[in-house]
């Protein structure tokens, strides 16, 4: 995979677009679910000073088991809130008071954010620079600070990314055993 990550853009783009000319899709999609899957790689290879990040499956899942054929626009991620200092008498499903948990959930939504924009944020830039170059980053999106955008090297030109706008949308959760999440996103943006 990072093999073929590394080729030059006019290699990439000619297997994008002869692989969705076989599936009958466009080659933005083939583009996008390649570096939604390199992306997914490079979050379960983060050392054990990141947070714990735990694979929920969803259309991922589903697709891998070939239980469906379309492409996943998101991945759905969980963070161990344990990792993030909210267990025991700080678990928002061990508060007794609807105030106590929702003071809880707010700093746990905090906490979740504080992690996505500063390690994970980081050991997922260093590792993508390491790997492919300058020409990556990941970047906290200034309209929502609980997306971290993926900037992925594109291949194909404006005509075939414009055909193909919605981004991929991996989803990270911060899950209480109350059933409320607290989600920040982890998008692929060429």
């Amino acid at each position: 995979m990072d093999t073929f990550a590394r080729e030059m853009p006019d290699i990439r783009a000619e297997v994008f677009r002869e692989t969705a000319a076989r599936m009958s899709i466009l080659p933005a999609i083939v583009e996008k679910d390649f570096w939604v899957c390199w992306a997914l790689k490079r979050v379960f290879s983060l050392d054990n000073s990141i947070p714990g990040l735990i694979f929920k499956g969803g259309t991922s899942l589903s697709k891998a088991y070939g239980a469906i054929r379309r492409f996943s626009e998101d991945i759905d991620l969980s963070m161990n809130r344990n990792d993030l200092g909210f267990a025991g008498g700080r678990d928002p499903a061990a508060t007794l008071s609807n105030r106590a948990r929702k003071a809880l959930l707010s700093e746990l939504q905090a906490a979740t954010v504080e992690a996505i924009a500063g390690p994970v944020k980081e050991a997922l830039t260093t590792a993508a620079i390491s790997t492919l170059g300058a020409d990556v980053d990941f970047v906290v999106d200034k309209n929502d600070p609980h997306t971290l955008l993926f900037a992925y090297p594109r291949s194909l030109g404006g005509g075939e990314q414009s055909d193909y706008a919605p981004p991929a949308d991996p989803e990270t959760v911060a899950r209480s055993r109350t059933g409320e999440d607290i989600a920040n996103r982890l998008r692929a943006n060429g």
